[in-house]
């Protein structure tokens, strides 16, 4: 997070126009519609648990200038974008800064727009984006609603939900089990969508207070076949809608529901799922080959999805889900020093840069590094990836604490007035240790829960005895706890083999992927540095494969080393798996990717090669044919 506040997060709004003074959030002219809302939803967490006197400094700008909009009917914001759907991110944003500032300006901005919601619905009901992401505000609203007792919230959030674009149908029977080329042609959709962009490009800049549309129109342009299909196959709102049958299902004491979002993503993952645990999302989605691109929208809000349900379900695959995105598919895609960022990555990224490729909805710069390549959305909605992975690290229990991450972090709170306060120390998950210090802790009925992680199983020691073995799942530890305890951890994560969606076979060590990681060369396009945009192309081989025999990979050497200040650093890796494997022929690239896995391979010569961590990875291969050995 530090790294984070000294590169992008902390400087974008000096290096692009639409989070600068200029942003219509702030008072001025320019972009009035999500981006300076999702800038702040990752501003707020990033500068509270930092403290960085400058991210603070920036956040309460942004804040200032909010509350300052806020106007007598409870509305706020830019008044020439009446736009429900970014106040919606406000709404999810400010309700952390109020439950960790206390106030009560926050308070009166959120009731206020809560109530001009409830009251305005039925006549001007969400549209387009709102009417897909219309329970954004869902954990805001409630909160509320706990603190006033107002009935009309009960009113408000059914109101949203019963307008809202049908998500629970949709995964209760999902319907696009193709790419969304299949439904809506690619060609045709993109010039429709260009002509569309252009009008709506005037439209932002556009000074004049826009008149409310009817119910009627708002209605009828929601169910165009054509708007029904691009929100339903929007990789962003997918990964957003994930949670909203927990949220209501919860809200409503319907189990049902509630399960709705675990199967939901298994459904998803069938069919557009990739190795990196996620789906595809260029920006729609794109079936299941390793070289489809994954959004960097996609992949932080489906990390806050999962967030959300881990302690709504209490279910620990969410945590096993968020730990996989967390140290593979977000770092993978962000510079070292997170001065640049792609818009999409692919598992298989043999080169990262300006070439029309088979996305669907994404141009030529789609996967360079840059400061704002393709679209500007994932610039402005970056920064909550890693600030809210950390704070979902430890959990309250109606007995204790769960601890369900083991990121290094510290932790100071009160239990039944009682002091806790605990620190995580490690190298998780580049390390099979993890300690955890009690430096307070409030009683000897207190209860620890501790998540050991899918497919590992783990050792643990209190004060240097051991207490017992578990497995993978959520186990509590059977022993009164107290002050100044150490728990030792100690992981067994195996290297495990699993078979992707196209045939393809990857690996794991814990919740790491591997990867292959190809020799690049970058070149500078354009732009002020550190903040410019680069292409990245290899200068090695690719299209190799590891011999696996009996199923496993044969490891030659395995190179462990302490993880750098930047984990997922491109030059140290934490740890070098060398592997035996081969040259595959008739692997070939195909409009600048890796080409579908080959059904039959030719082989060519053996060589040995490493697999590293994904997240420390730029060009890799990390999906690959199956070979055999079978001498």
């Amino acid at each position: 997070m530090d790294i984070q506040g000294n590169g992008l997060s902390g400087h974008v709004g000096e290096v692009w126009t639409d989070l600068s003074s200029q942003s219509a959030w702030l008072s001025g002219n320019g972009e009035a519609w999500e981006r300076g809302p999702y800038y702040l939803d990752g501003l707020i967490p990033l500068a509270w648990l930092t403290q960085d006197d400058k991210i603070i400094n920036i956040k309460n700008k942004w804040i200032e200038s909010i509350l300052a909009s806020r106007q007598e009917d409870g509305n706020f914001g830019p008044k020439r974008n009446q736009d429900m759907w970014p106040r919606l991110v406000v709404m999810k944003a400010m309700i952390e800064e109020y439950e960790a500032s206390h106030d009560e300006r926050i308070f009166r901005l959120l009731d206020g727009y809560a109530h001009f919601l409830e009251k305005n619905i039925d006549s001007s009901l969400p549209k387009f984006w709102a009417a897909a992401r219309a329970l954004e505000g869902f954990e805001a609203l409630v909160k509320l609603q706990d603190i006033t007792n107002d009935v009309n919230y009960d009113q408000l959030i059914r109101k949203l939900k019963c307008s809202m674009t049908d998500w629970f149908s949709y995964f209760a029977d999902f319907p696009f089990i193709e790419p969304t080329t299949k439904y809506l042609p690619r060609v045709p959709f993109k010039i429709v969508k260009c002509i569309f962009g252009f009008f709506d490009e005037i439209a932002k800049k556009n000074q004049i207070i826009k008149k409310p549309e009817s119910v009627e129109h708002i209605k009828a342009f929601n169910h165009q076949p054509l708007i029904t299909k691009m929100m339903f196959t929007h990789g962003v709102n997918i990964a957003m809608a994930l949670k909203y049958p927990v949220y209501y299902g919860w809200y409503i004491n319907d189990t049902k529901l509630i399960e709705l979002g675990k199967t939901a993503y298994s459904t998803i993952m069938k069919y557009h799922g990739t190795a990196l645990g996620i789906h595809t999302s260029d920006e729609h989605l794109s079936g299941h080959a390793s070289y489809q691109g994954t959004e960097l929208c996609t992949i932080v809000e489906e990390m806050y999805a999962f967030e959300a349900m881990l302690p709504i379900t209490k279910d620990p695959f969410f945590a096993d889900r968020l730990d996989w995105l967390a140290f593979n598919a977000l770092p993978a895609m962000i510079s070292a020093d997170m001065t640049k960022h792609q818009y999409v990555q692919q598992v298989n990224q043999i080169a990262a840069d300006k070439k029309s490729r088979s996305f669907y909805d994404t141009n030529n710069e789609g996967n360079i590094f840059g400061l704002a390549p393709n679209y500007g959305c994932c610039l402005a909605n970056m920064h909550q990836g890693f600030p809210k992975f950390a704070r979902c690290q430890i959990f309250r229990t109606t007995e204790g604490i769960a601890v369900t991450g083991y990121a290094p972090i510290s932790l100071s709170t009160t239990i039944d007035g009682e002091p806790l306060i605990i620190s995580i120390d490690g190298d998780y998950p580049f390390s099979n240790t993890t300690t955890i210090h009690i430096h307070a802790w409030p009683s000897a009925s207190t209860k620890l829960l501790l998540r050991i992680p899918e497919l590992t199983k783990a050792s643990v020691y209190i004060n240097d005895k051991y207490i017992g073995g578990y497995s993978s799942g959520m186990v509590g530890v059977d022993q009164s706890l107290y002050t100044d305890d150490k728990i030792n951890i100690v992981f067994d994560m195996e290297i495990c083999s699993f078979e992707n969606a196209d045939g393809s076979i990857s690996f794991r060590k814990g919740p790491i992927l591997l990867a292959m990681p190809i020799e690049s060369q970058e070149t500078y396009l354009r732009g002020t540095l550190p903040f410019n945009d680069v292409e990245i192309k290899p200068i090695s081989p690719w299209n190799l494969a590891p011999i696996l025999k009996g199923g496993n990979l044969q490891i030659i050497k395995t190179i462990e080393q302490e993880t750098p200040k930047q984990p997922f650093s491109r030059n140290t890796f934490s740890f070098e798996i060398r592997v035996l494997g081969t040259v595959i022929l008739n692997w070939k690239a195909k409009h600048g990717s890796a080409g579908d896995i080959p059904k039959k391979i030719i082989r060519g010569e053996d060589r040995t090669f490493s697999l590293v961590p994904y997240g420390s990875t730029t060009l890799r291969i990390a999906a690959f044919p199956r070979v055999e050995d079978l001498s």
